[in-house]
């Protein structure tokens, strides 16, 4: 969970066993201005450092006598392509070997039935690797993102010198309600694009989030997962999303990223539940719930996370699959 930990701490409060990683990526320092160690970061890499995690858990439940049941494993945004990586991998390993009890998709995919995202996946891909091609390895969204907070924090009134018809606050919200093609967080508005505030989400919480995002990300992660959703061109790490059959869970936001996964649907899963928050009317989508809202939202705990914690509970250790 690479933007907020407290889903963790709810499942554990309520027994739920939680591992949790961050990406590598996530601690490079702000100051940072050589980039080469991202030549070659795709996602490949991050399968394998997640892959090694899994493995470390299940080494620390032996050694503590816990048992070696499997791990429910839930992908986030970016997580999602690497959890379905995962348990496409183990698919080629002997039963006790594997590793996934499940996966907990949320909000994204991995492939895509619709032809207008396939493209924009494609154009991603050439955007992407032009930038790589051109010695720039790194995405540096993330160093934007928290300079937008510091402005919204220490000069809220400020004029936004991105966007001079808003304050730096209302930038900074502007930054999670811009849907485009969805949003992180949805937003009220008086006068569109002037945001008035946030709709499911505390506006503190939405700009204290932007202070902590990654602030680089390695470019060829991105082009690897969009070239999968492109599907053009082949890539080794959805080789076995056929042969997966573990159960799944996609949980959606109906204006987020992923409302409706496709990617279950080309596993061989028989255990599959779709969960899409939706809270107004779907001409209101570019205003509904958000990608980020799913764990930020004011109610998430009880529309995301308490229905997140229901199936888990529906899947003990006691029970086995493929």
């Amino acid at each position: 969970l690479p933007w907020d930990h407290s889903i963790a701490v709810f499942l554990a409060k309520n027994g739920i066993d939680v591992w949790g990683m961050d990406y590598a990526w996530s601690f490079v320092p702000t100051q940072t201005t050589n980039f080469d160690f991202m030549n070659g970061w795709g996602l490949e890499r991050e399968i394998e450092y997640a892959e090694k995690a899994l493995s470390t858990v299940r080494s620390i439940r032996v050694s503590t006598g816990q048992g070696k049941p499997r791990l429910h494993v839930l992908g986030f945004s970016y997580g999602v392509p690497i959890a379905y990586s995962m348990a496409g991998n183990e698919t080629m390993k002997p039963p006790g070997k594997r590793l996934i009890k499940s996966i907990i998709s949320v909000d994204y995919d991995l492939k895509v039935n619709d032809e207008e995202e396939r493209l924009a996946a494609c154009e991603s891909v050439t955007t992407g690797q032009s930038y790589i091609d051109s010695g720039i390895y790194e995405n540096d969204t993330g160093a934007f993102m928290m300079y937008v907070a510091y402005l919204a924090k220490e000069n809220p009134d400020g004029i936004s010198n991105f966007f001079p018809l808003l304050s730096n606050w209302e930038f900074a919200l502007f930054l999670g309600v811009l849907h485009d093609p969805w949003h992180f967080v949805g937003g009220e508005f008086s006068t569109f694009p002037i945001p008035t505030g946030l709709r499911f989400s505390d506006p503190d919480a939405w700009v204290d989030l932007l202070s902590y995002v990654p602030a680089y990300m390695p470019r060829q992660a991105f082009v690897d997962f969009n070239t999968a959703i492109c599907d053009e061109v082949d890539v080794a790490f959805d080789d076995h999303l056929g042969d997966i059959a573990v159960p799944i869970l996609s949980v959606g936001a109906a204006g987020g990223a992923a409302p409706q996964s496709y990617t279950p649907m080309l596993t061989a899963s028989k255990d599959v539940k779709q969960i899409t928050i939706q809270l107004l009317s779907d001409s209101e989508q570019y205003l509904d719930f958000g990608h980020g809202d799913l764990f930020l939202g004011r109610d998430a705990e009880t529309l995301v996370w308490e229905e997140i914690l229901d199936w888990v509970s529906a899947h003990r250790p006691s029970r086995t699959y493929p």
